[in-house]
């Protein structure tokens, strides 16, 4: 279908006002190589004129926000596992952005990375991944020097999960993080111009299509501790609080040092150190003030006594609803049995009493626990170091198991 279009419209790259501005910009592809520097002006005048952006934030506006493609919905975390976290901020590029497209046929060599179905500049969720998993690679090797090795790092491969070379019997594990893309409505052109040795001069500037200094993205990570459910709590709400720290560890390094894209040990791809956002934890994780000394006794089931068990075991097909002359008339039973009839029945009906309340408030503290089951914790940040210093203390709140 790609190499259709073009087909359709050949010869066709300087003018054809029917299509969307983005199809307009990939028919620059067909120019001519006598007339490619006449294209890539147009280009650069429809990014100067601020056309594709318009094109990017209609999209945007249309697309992205109504299917909550970015951003996820509120009651993201209902559904997860207890301890699951989501992060989610906005960031400002201090940086422009550089990435490399897949796309077949462009006018320049260089296209900043689109998604495929809306053509909006990006970051794809496996961009974020390896980006975030190198910085947090890059902050440990300075911590624990040369004999830090990434393959013996239980706490990464159970972030990020298995590395494909890795001959282990957890090759296929799936990690806890999972990312949601960042969609961008702005879009620029930079210029490297390699110099000649000799002459000191560039005679060949290469374009490279990029997201500008000042454009803002959207952000967000999401952690399921799934390996984790059905085991002790203790050892579990210790592992989130350590990957709760290194997780914004290496959110802020990975924006404010190493970047992210492509180019970033050129200074590309860094964002500032504002960030506004909130953490978000899940609504099963008890952070406040546990009262244990009203804590009610827990629910025990009344066991059927032993006197209407043995009863029972020699009229299997008694309920006891007989009074004591009908049942000795229909069972032509001795004083002897008589006895033991009043006594099974009075038992049995204590028995009936009790197991009928010992459902009635299991089954109110269950629909209690649903009725008053708490709120996902929310903070806001406004910066990396607030995000780090909440992390910080909600590590110790989960440890500790005491309020923020």
């Amino acid at each position: 279908m790609k190499h259709d279009f073009f087909t359709a419209y050949v010869d066709q790259w300087q003018g054809q006002d029917t299509l969307d501005r983005f199809a307009q910009v990939q028919l620059l592809a067909e120019a001519l190589v006598s007339e490619k520097v006449k294209a890539q002006n147009l280009l650069k005048e429809w990014v100067l004129q601020g056309r594709l952006d318009e094109y990017f934030q209609r999209q945007q506006k249309s697309c992205l926000e109504p299917l909550q493609i970015e951003v996820p919905g509120p009651d993201v975390l209902d559904p997860l596992p207890g301890l699951s976290f989501v992060i989610q901020f906005e960031f400002r590029l201090h940086k422009p952005y550089l990435s490399k497209d897949e796309q077949d046929f462009y006018i320049i060599d260089n296209p900043v990375r689109k998604d495929k179905v809306f053509k909006l500049p990006y970051v794809a969720p496996s961009s974020w991944k390896g980006s975030l998993r190198s910085s947090i690679r890059s902050n440990k090797r300075e911590q624990g020097g040369e004999s830090w090795c990434e393959k013996d790092d239980d706490q990464i491969r159970h972030l990020f999960g298995t590395v494909k070379c890795e001959n282990r019997e957890d090759y296929f594990r799936q990690g806890r993080l999972h990312f949601f893309p960042t969609f961008f409505d702005q879009i620029s052109l930079e210029v490297i111009n390699p110099h000649d040795r000799k002459k000191g001069a560039g005679t060949k500037p290469i374009l490279f299509e990029s997201v500008p200094i000042g454009t803002t993205g959207t952000f967000t990570l999401l952690y399921v501790p799934f390996d984790r459910i059905g085991k002790d709590e203790r050892e579990t709400r210790e592992e989130v609080a350590a990957d709760l720290k290194l997780v914004t560890r290496g959110l802020k390094a990975m924006f404010t040092t190493y970047g992210f894209g492509a180019k970033t040990s050129s200074g590309f791809g860094a964002a500032k150190d504002q960030a506004e956002g909130e953490v978000q934890l899940c609504a099963d994780v008890h952070l406040a003030v546990e009262k244990t000394a009203e804590r009610p006794e827990p629910l025990v089931e009344p066991q059927m006594p032993e006197v209407v068990r043995k009863f029972l075991e020699k009229y299997p097909d008694e309920n006891f609803t007989l009074k004591l002359n009908g049942w000795r008339d229909q069972h032509q039973a001795s004083q002897k049995e008589r006895k033991r009839y009043r006594e099974a029945k009075t038992l049995y009906q204590d028995y009936q009493r009790k197991l009928e309340e010992y459902r009635s408030k299991l089954e109110q503290e269950q629909q209690g626990q649903a009725e008053e089951k708490a709120e996902p914790f929310r903070d806001a940040f406004r910066s990396f170091d607030e995000l780090t210093s909440l992390a910080e203390r909600l590590a110790e709140a989960l440890q500790e198991r005491t309020h923020v």
